[in-house]
């Protein structure tokens, strides 16, 4: 599609600067395109490069928070457990059961993080093809069209 777009280009390019005597530089158009082209591929790549830092950080923080929290509860756990004789049992399953919260917030946070950076790793290897795919096109190749 990308090549027909091109082509289709070159040929009313061709068409006006034929018909109307324009003195327009093609090569120059062609090369500044590309060159623009592959600059806005590069930025695109290094934006995903710093939102995929950015997420892993803010992952990585929202795991800590919740280790802590895990160990928090399993301290305060540890303590109603040692409680000769005031032990209480709802206390115990009340403590139990947001451990195990916790641990299911964690798993989700894991998994949602690495759902998310793999889609984000996808969006960067399209565009890394459309870069190698625009610079293993020679400018010569194009003209060589007209």
């Amino acid at each position: 599609m990308n090549d027909i777009y091109q082509w289709d280009t070159l040929q009313i390019l061709r068409v006006e600067r034929f018909e109307y005597g324009i003195d327009f530089d093609i090569e120059g158009f062609l090369r500044r395109s590309e060159q623009r082209e592959e600059q806005r591929l590069k930025r695109q790549v290094e934006e995903i490069d710093r939102e995929l830092e950015k997420r892993d950080s803010l992952s990585e923080q929202r795991l800590k928070d919740l280790r802590g929290k895990i160990e928090h509860y399993q301290s305060e756990l540890m303590k109603e457990k040692r409680k000769p004789f005031g032990a209480s049992t709802d206390k115990i399953d009340q403590l139990e059961d947001r451990i195990d919260e916790l641990y299911k917030q964690k798993h989700s946070c894991k998994r949602r993080s690495w759902r998310d950076k793999q889609e984000l790793l996808e969006e960067r290897r399209r565009k890394m093809r459309k870069l190698q795919e625009l610079n293993s096109k020679s400018i010569e190749d194009i003209l060589d069209l007209l």
